[in-house]
């Protein structure tokens, strides 16, 4: 066999085995498309899965975070609760003792204001009657309003402090009114403090002084009428200021004096 027929069988084998290899691929090639599909199919599917689970486990995550914050401030919320239980506990426990120490002040401060109502009855009794209608009609509205069922303790308490003041008051301020006396004399009432009481007839030139002992009253002489005159001018206000003599009073007239021994002689 010659080199040229040997080319020629060669490229004949060849084209038979080309033509053979595409008849065989022509036939599997509709499989091949089919299992393509499915693949991609299944990929695709696949993918769908993973992105639906992606996104259970975000929407998981997102709802542990909002849980864990809840959390938080509910921890936060039940301490505070916890912080205000204890303050209440402490405040009842603080009101529970003001109110036992309200009913031991009530126990006793009912006494306290009978002492007190007593104690200032004696002593304007016992002291010279200057301002008779005034202080007399004080004592009488303090006895209403100390049976006042209406009336707290404390309102009690208050209007006896507030009679207790005024009392107080005399005895460091002087005073001076017009009046008469017993026989009918009219003469000017001359009130220094709590030392002295005096009346005073200055066209007549006869001047009183109150004895409390005696509960009456007694001629000054001398020349006591002009002086104790100045002293009414002055505690008038007619004239400024100034020294005011008056006569010297014994210290068993001072009106404690008489209250403590009326006092003692109630408790003898």
């Amino acid at each position: 066999m010659t080199v040229k027929t040997k080319i020629v069988t060669s490229l004949i084998a060849g084209f038979g085995l080309t033509a053979l290899s595409a008849g065989v691929w022509s036939a599997d090639l509709p499989q091949i498309l089919d299992k393509d599909r499915q693949g991609t199919t299944a990929s695709v599917s696949a993918a769908n899965e993973v992105e639906k689970l992606q996104a259970k486990t975000d929407d998981f995550q997102a709802e542990r975070q909002s849980m864990d914050r809840e959390n938080r401030m509910l921890e936060h919320y039940r301490n505070k609760l916890a912080a205000q239980l204890v303050r209440i506990e402490e405040a009842t426990a603080n009101l529970e003792k003001e109110r036992e120490e309200l009913r031991n002040v009530r126990i006793h401060i009912y006494p306290l204001m009978e002492d007190m109502h007593a104690a200032i009855k004696a002593f304007i009794k016992a002291d010279k009657p200057f301002l008779k209608a005034e202080r007399t009609a004080r004592l009488a509205n303090l006895e209403n309003l100390m049976v006042d069922p209406a009336l707290t303790d404390s309102q009690k308490m208050d209007a006896l402090l507030d009679a207790y003041q005024v009392e107080v008051s005399y005895g460091y301020t002087v005073g001076a009114e017009s009046g008469t006396l017993d026989n009918g004399e009219l003469v000017d009432f001359l009130r220094v403090g709590r030392l002295g009481w005096f009346a005073i007839n200055e066209a007549k030139g006869t001047a009183y002084t109150w004895n409390t002992d005696k509960n009456t009253w007694e001629e000054l002489g001398g020349d006591w009428a002009k002086t104790l005159a100045a002293g009414v001018k002055v505690a008038a206000g007619v004239t400024p200021p100034d020294v005011m003599l008056i006569p010297a009073i014994p210290v068993s007239e001072t009106p404690l004096n008489s209250a403590n021994t009326e006092k003692e002689g109630r408790h003898e």
